[in-house]
């Protein structure tokens, strides 16, 4: 307001102008835009920017105020907050025509009447507290107390999103997750889509990772123990965890995709590094621009540099939605929500899920339960006994070995023995060494009736008891596709050879 009352009595002993963000980051109270942290978003508070809508005085109380959150807050709820407290400001200086002296209970009681979430309305809580305790001019007592006794408003749902599988913020319906997977792997197949985008993909599909901690992630991430692969993620969005400071316990990951990873480490990688530096300390996923990698946070992309190549690789690959017949929209988010989600379709419960995720809240996962609950509920009213996930299916083709016109160029297993061949005469999975197994799910696939598809089945079994035993149930589960796949396909050479 621009009249005279009663404020809260100032105290002008304070400190000096340099302070220390949360992450470590010097700034000068006196500077236009004070730079948060060097690492992740990079943020940064141009505090410059409410001059136009206040006076001189207010706005040094306001630097005082900020200076204090943004030496307390992470960067993220530190730019939060000061936005928020902007856009105050701006609605009650009328766009700046009337600059404001101090606050006072109209200007509280016209930012509340505009509808406010409960979240905006702690953040201003939080921003007037410490104007109290600092006791720095500008804000009225009857301003503080009104602000203590506004009532936030009943929480909106968790995640509505996610529970009603939203086809633009929700997880993807498995059809569309399937069609995903399906033009993803034919672009790289047909060379359209280059080994970066195509591993960067596959890394959000595969772990359900946030931008920021795969901007984060370095080569050492990626880490073999004998014939096992397993991924280190750094954690992110949580109170007082600072770049690559806490991790994730190591997550084991499938051969297919720790294949695809060595085959891009190798090739997009190990030929950029500079000769003074090891590859294990580079960025996994660097900055295009970068030509010579090392350590150095210069060298990681930001996090919305990653969200754009994902952009990108969505472009490329053209997937279309089976249900709606139009381009799917895709996004990290909703590959996290797919993954969060199919984690809890397999049977994982809250608590699970919150570890795989990160979180700290086990109330946060459970929309995902929900959600696969309303999908399993919906299938089986459609198609009640009938409901057999089609994506689990052998799609491709018996045929006698000697009737093959690929036989020379076979497909073999780790006895190295052919199983089959592709009609096309090859593809990345083969080179990357995903086949034989995700040959099993792809319709180019020719399997030889009378190879030993059942010895191959007995090993995935096999294989998946023992990662249950070890309590690896979500990366157990990876593999259950590939076993109904192959079933079919003994059931499919059972019933021809009985006809015949």
């Amino acid at each position: 307001m621009n009249q005279t009352s009663k404020a809260v009595e100032p105290n002008f002993a304070l400190r000096g102008n340099l302070r220390r963000t949360a992450h470590g980051i010097e700034f000068d109270i006196n500077d236009g835009t004070w730079r948060l942290r060097l690492h992740g978003n990079r943020e940064v508070v141009r505090i410059s920017s409410v001059k136009p809508f206040v006076d001189a005085q207010l706005y040094q109380s306001i630097q005082s105020v900020f200076a204090v959150i943004v030496e307390t807050r992470t960067a993220g709820s530190a730019v939060v907050m000061f936005d928020r407290f902007r856009g105050f400001l701006r609605q009650n200086s009328s766009d700046g025509k009337y600059p404001l002296n101090f606050i006072d209970t109209e200007d509280i009681a016209a930012w509340v009447s505009n509808g406010q979430t409960g979240t905006s309305l702690s953040h201003m809580r939080s921003i007037l507290g410490i104007w109290e305790k600092l006791r720095v001019p500008g804000l009225t007592k009857e301003a503080l107390e009104l602000m203590r006794r506004v009532l936030n408003p009943p929480e909106p749902t968790q995640l509505p999103g996610v529970k009603s599988w939203d086809p633009s913020e929700g997880p993807y319906r498995p059809v569309d997750d399937e069609a995903i997977k399906i033009a993803l792997d034919a672009a790289f197949n047909a060379r359209r889509i280059s080994v970066f985008h195509y591993a960067l993909m596959r890394m959000f599909r595969a772990i359900g990772a946030r931008p920021d901690q795969v901007a984060s992630m370095k080569v050492e991430d990626v880490h073999q123990e004998g014939d096992r692969w397993y991924l280190r993620i750094p954690q992110a969005k949580q109170r007082g965890s600072d770049w690559r400071v806490s991790f994730m316990p190591w997550k084991p990951i499938s051969q297919g995709f720790a294949n695809v990873l060595a085959l891009y480490i190798q090739t997009e990688i190990r030929p950029r590094v500079s000769v003074h530096s090891k590859i294990e300390v580079c960025p996994l996923f660097p900055d295009p621009r970068t030509r010579i990698l090392n350590k150095e946070l210069s060298c990681h992309a930001k996090p919305l540099s990653i969200k754009d190549f994902y952009k990108e690789a969505m472009e490329i690959i053209h997937a279309m939605s089976p249900i709606t017949g139009e381009r799917i929209f895709g996004t990290p988010k909703r590959d996290r929500h797919t993954f969060l989600t199919h984690l809890a379709m397999n049977g994982c419960t809250a608590e699970e899920i919150a570890t795989n995720a990160g979180h700290t809240k086990v109330a946060s996962c459970t929309p995902y339960v929900d959600a696969s609950i309303d999908h399993f509920q919906r299938m089986e009213n459609l198609l009640g006994a009938a409901f057999v996930p089609i994506a689990d299916r052998f799609v491709g083709n018996v045929v006698p070995r000697e009737k093959d016109a690929h036989a020379e160029d076979a497909i073999i297993d780790e006895a190295a023995t052919g199983v089959g061949s592709c009609s096309d005469g090859g593809c990345n999975a083969i080179e990357t060494g995903a086949a034989p197994l995700a040959c099993y799910s792809c319709r180019k696939f020719r399997a030889w009736a009378d190879a030993p598809h059942a010895d191959l089945l007995d090993m995935l079994i096999a294989q998946q008891e023992r990662l249950r035993s070890l309590g690896h149930d979500a990366i157990a589960e990876t593999t259950t596709s590939t076993i109904i796949a192959i079933s079919d396909l003994l059931e499919r050479i059972r019933l021809e050879r009985a006809h015949d």
